[in-house]
């Protein structure tokens, strides 16, 4: 539901109607192409009617306009707008007149040119102390005003219950970071590979010198080659991303379109891009190459310089160093999703059903609905509720003790729940009883308290059953009565940790869901079962059903994306490292190949041999964990600071990381050194 104005704000493009007064009178609806589309088919949408149903009741609405699929992203994912005018809930909207309870709309203001949010800002305070001062405190809230740039929603927003998931500016820093570590180890290994071929191309340079070739006219070739080279890889790389795209699009749930050709300006900064790489990658090498003294080359005097070797040694361990990191960060990653698979929440996710009441007609036949429900072998419990453990819990309350009042109270969430739902989530009563039609007092002001809420009140969990807590409501106190207590369970995420918590027995609410335990994996004959109930009940009405611990899954969708995301980054990283170091191992050995052949001439077996070459390359890989250790551990606990329930570190994971680089490296250095070391040593000496 949204004002008339949010047209005004939000710039649409509508195929009919009239922006500036769709939503200006009662019962109105602006729908989007697609789903207009859907309901009328190629016929004209604006002045028809459409019924739209809630759990108040359904009300006939006139569409008034129709909008274009917009093609910006916007954190506003709505398929229609209904005006905020009208009968059903936009009549509640109306009756609230209050601002300490109204956490159910989000405003937006488009402030004048120049002015300086934070001078609106600083009016929140007065303001809320001239309209809210008395209700806030009546109520035991406190609340604080302030202004979000609309573009900082998606990336720099880490508040729950937003319209829709959003990203974190955090990730795209880890994501940006690991693209510019990966591309440096390619580079690294351009300059390493180049610098080792040195010896190849040096009688080249020295005759090109002694022809009068200048230096600048050799690093001007040097560096044209290089960035010829990443030219032609920016184009395979094109290639890549326009195959590979499918595959992120589904690993990333989004919906990725590239067309180079009519995006010019990306395609030149990508060349732009590819030429300074190239730039960075050659230089050092061509500076090298250039600087060789042509007399000692064409002489074959051209010695292997020890700063050179000690430069490429230290590029080699830079490269493991962040295929490390990577290796670490994938393990934890991957540790932490287990744990928040396996934690115990505090209550049962599996074998569960819920079924969304989002109709008036559903309300009527709860009871029935529930009974035969009941009356299936397959079901263990059901239990109707407002609002479940994984989703926005938008109901709050106040509580304080006997002799206090509401400047001591303690603000709980809660749910709304029936018979049969504690039951059925699996909370396990500690302390006292659940809710029972054996007790009508229940009715009247029992609730069920987790442990969280029994220690903010002062009282030990295993004492707080039959104790009496108050909240004042619209000036008047009112009393309840703790029946029992339940053990604290995550009733949001892992994100945050557990807050103070109760139940609340209510027949007079519209309940918002139906969960069911069942006892079955063959779930298709009691699904079944489940519509065809429904249907007989609810005749017209839709059915619909997700499984609950789905649900609580999809609230780590972001981090098991960002897992698969890593876990192809690391093998890309490694992939590439071991590239550079296995050219780096051939040029080594093949620049000891006589010595090699001499100590086997003394009898060096070839397994002393493959150790000599290969311990070389293993003590790099042994230095770059020693750097990759901290670096990772900083990097990780940054990550994990965010969840309130997180595994602990592991010596463990830093020595599969260290053994995996260690068997990589030593697996691609051996090959070219068992090579060498099998080799006939005559025919390496034979022109000594």
């Amino acid at each position: 539901m949204a004002d008339p104005d949010v047209f005004k704000i939000f710039k649409y493009d509508f195929a009919g109607g009239d922006p500036a007064t769709a939503l200006v009178e009662p019962n109105t609806v602006v729908l989007m192409d697609e789903l207009a589309e859907k309901l009328f088919g190629t016929a004209d949408p604006i002045n028809q009617t459409i019924s739209i149903g809630t759990r108040s009741g359904k009300t006939d609405y006139k569409v008034t306009g129709v909008f274009r699929k917009p093609i910006f992203n916007s954190h506003i994912q709505a398929r229609f707008f209904m005006s905020m005018s009208s009968d059903g809930m936009g009549a509640y909207f109306d009756k609230m007149q209050q601002w300490a309870g109204n956490n159910l709309m989000y405003s937006y203001v488009v402030l004048q040119s120049g002015t300086d949010p934070a001078t609106v800002e600083a009016k929140f305070p007065a303001f809320l102390e001239k309209y809210a001062k008395e209700q806030l405190a009546a109520m035991g809230f406190q609340k604080t005003h302030f202004l979000q740039p609309v573009t900082d929603i998606h990336l720099k927003s880490d508040f729950t219950n937003d319209l829709s998931p959003n990203s974190s500016m955090t990730l795209m820093y880890v994501l940006g970071s690991i693209s510019v570590f990966i591309l440096l180890i390619a580079c690294i290994n351009f300059m390493n590979l180049a610098t080792a071929r040195s010896a190849k191309r040096a009688k080249e340079v020295g005759v090109r010198k002694v022809l009068g070739a200048r230096k600048a006219m050799l690093i001007r070739q040097f560096l044209s080659e290089s960035m010829m080279i990443t030219l032609i890889a920016l184009t395979i790389a094109l290639a890549l991303i326009e195959f590979l795209l499918p595959a992120f699009n589904q690993l990333t749930h989004k919906n990725l379109a590239l067309n180079w050709l009519s995006n010019a300006d990306a395609l030149g900064w990508m060349v732009l891009f590819a030429l300074i790489t190239g730039l960075l990658a050659g230089s050092y090498p061509a500076w090298y190459l250039s600087s060789l003294n042509p007399t000692a080359v064409l002489k074959g005097s051209l010695r292997r310089q020890g700063a050179m070797n000690f430069l490429r040694k230290g590029l080699v361990v830079f490269q493991f160093t962040i295929s490390i990191a990577l290796i670490i960060g994938t393990l934890m990653i991957h540790r932490q999703m287990d744990f928040i698979q396996t934690k115990n929440l505090g209550f049962g996710k599996d074998q569960r059903l819920i079924i969304p009441l989002r109709t008036a007609e559903s309300q009527h036949t709860i009871a029935a609905f529930k009974n035969e429900i009941l009356k299936n072998s397959e079901c263990v419990s059901a239990g109707p509720t407002t609002s479940y453990p994984g989703i926005f819990t938008p109901n709050d309350l106040s509580f304080y003790k006997e002799g206090e009042d509401m400047n001591s109270a303690v603000n709980m969430k809660f749910s709304y729940v029936d018979y049969g739902f504690i039951e059925t989530l699996g909370c396990e009563v500690l302390q006292g009883r659940s809710f029972a039609e054996s007790y009508p007092s229940d009715l009247e002001k029992g609730i069920v308290i987790n442990e969280a809420a029994a220690r903010s009140m002062g009282w030990k969990p295993e004492e707080a059953a039959g104790k009496k807590i108050y909240s004042d409501w619209n000036k008047t106190k009112v009393a309840f009565e703790v029946v029992g207590v339940v053990r604290d369970f995550n009733h949001q995420s892992l994100y945050q940790e557990i807050r103070p918590y109760f139940f609340l027995l209510s027949h007079d609410v519209r309940y918002s869901y139906m969960m069911v335990h069942v006892h079955t994996q063959n779930f298709q004959p009691l699904l079944v079962f489940l519509e065809d109930t429904w249907k007989k009940l609810n005749p017209g009405e839709p059915f619909e059903y997700s499984f609950f611990d789905q649900d609580i899954q999809k609230q780590y969708e972001a981090d098991i994306r960002l897992s698969s995301l890593i876990n192809d980054f690391a093998a890309m990283a490694i992939l590439i490292a071991c590239l550079g170091l296995f050219g780096l191992a051939s040029y080594t050995t093949e620049q000891r190949t006589k010595e090699i052949g001499i100590r086997k001439v003394l009898g060096a077996s070839s397994a002393s041999i493959v150790n000599m070459l290969s311990t070389e390359f293993v003590k790099l890989v042994i230095v770059a964990n020693l750097i990759a250790w901290p670096l990772a551990y900083f990097v990780l606990n940054r990550w994990l600071e965010a969840f309130a329930y997180k595994v602990s570190w592991d010596a463990f994971v830093f020595l599969i990381a260290c053994g995996t680089a260690l068997l990589i490296a030593f697996l691609t250095v051996s090959g070219q050194a068992l090579k060498a070391a099998l080799t006939n040593p005559s025919e390496v000496l034979k022109y000594e």
